[in-house]
């Protein structure tokens, strides 16, 4: 049985000099039983639009067989304001969200929808700034309701996580560090969407209590 991972920069598999940047899809496999295949798809940059336009979608279809699940977290990417990626959450967002739907449900595939992770942006007075994926992840979840898809709200998850943690314990989890800590970023990254080693970990954590509480895959977690 395989997963295959469709998303963008906070799940693909980095090389060996981006470190410690890390896709949570790059470390995903450690939290499944050896016979599970992943196969992992991320790209950074990527929205549902542009990931579907430039054959990416196709390309990673090709390897699904029936009974195999396909994770597919988008919405980073799909809020920026370049044509070739933008979407809007309830109208174009939904409507290459179910292209995807439609194309692995047509190889009996299993579908499986994720929201995407919080950014790690809190106030002065150390709350979470809300809503910082806008209406993305609400469009998602009504989709995956209308559809009957399992819906993992991973947003909704990382959020009270990175809450409890607090501002300072949460840098920890993301490329936010100081000079000369990491040989590969000699002045420091203060980088908030993308994960460390240990928030990649944290992030496969989070996701794999989310599929135990939904009864998903318990069999190879």
């Amino acid at each position: 049985m395989k997963i295959i991972l469709l998303g963008d920069s906070t799940i693909q598999t980095y090389p060996a000099d981006r470190y410690p940047q890390t896709g949570w899809g790059q470390v995903f496999p450690r939290f499944l039983k050896r016979e599970v295949e992943v196969l992992n798809f991320g790209k950074g940059g990527c929205s549902t639009k542009s990931f579907h336009d430039e054959g990416r979608l196709k390309s990673a279809l090709t390897y699904l067989k029936a009974g195999d699940y396909v994770f597919i977290q988008f919405g980073h990417n799909d809020q920026k304001f370049e044509v070739y990626r933008k979407t809007e959450p309830f109208t174009s967002y939904l409507d290459y969200l179910k292209i995807y739907l439609n194309e692995i449900k047509n190889k009996g595939g299993n579908p499986v929808l994720l929201s995407s992770i919080y950014r790690r942006h809190f106030d002065k007075t150390g709350q979470l700034i809300d809503k910082v994926h806008g209406d993305f992840p609400e469009a998602m979840r009504i989709l995956s309701e209308s559809e009957a898809i399992p819906y993992l709200d991973i947003c909704s998850l990382t959020a009270r996580a990175l809450q409890k943690l607090g501002d300072e314990a949460s840098k920890m989890l993301f490329m936010n560090f100081g000079p000369e800590i990491h040989p590969n970023y000699p002045e420091g990254s203060l980088d908030n969407t993308h994960l460390s080693a240990c928030g990649a970990y944290w992030v496969s954590e989070i996701v794999s209590q989310a599929l135990k509480e939904k009864g998903l895959l318990s069999d190879y977690l």
